[in-house]
Formats: C-alpha cells, sequence, structure tokens
C-alpha cells in the first residue's frame, strides 16, 4: 500500500454491500453483498490520495474494483 494520509473505512476480510452506479453517478444499477480481498491506496498526480477495495461480490462470484462511497458496511462496527 502506497503511503497516504488516507485511513483506510473497512480491511481485508470486512463484509460490505456494495452498489454499482449509472455512468450519472446518482442511480443504483446493482447491488450485491461481498468480502474485501484488498485495499489499495495511492496518490494520484503526486497529490491527491485514492483508496480503492477488491470485493469478491458473492452473487456473482467475480472480484470488482470499489471506491469507498460505492461500499457499506454489511455488520456494522461497534464502538468502545
Amino acid at each position: 500500500m502506497t503511503e497516504t494520509n488516507l485511513r483506510p473505512k473497512f480491511k481485508v476480510g470486512d463484509l460490505v454491500r456494495w452498489f454499482d452506479y449509472y455512468a450519472d453517478g446518482d442511480i443504483v444499477r446493482d447491488a450485491g453483498k461481498g468480502i474485501i480481498t484488498e485495499v489499495n491506496a495511492d496518490r494520484i498526480f503526486g497529490k491527491y490520495d485514492h483508496i480503492t477495495y477488491e470485493v469478491l461480490r458473492a452473487s456473482t462470484g467475480d472480484t470488482a474494483m470499489y471506491a469507498e462511497r460505492e461500499l457499506d458496511p454489511l455488520i456494522p462496527q461497534q464502538k468502545l
């Protein structure tokens, strides 16, 4: 993982609900459940931090890349 200032919201093994959007970015095209298999943090153009997640989708058995805004935790984290 590249050194960035961002902290990932999810870690490998977390169960999530994923959302695929149409090109306009507001209307959900498909959704489902999955598990995080990889976390990628990159610095784009030397100044923009960007985190993506590879998700193994339960419904299709394939993997897809998602940004944080396209994922929700399936099991909410409890705060102590």
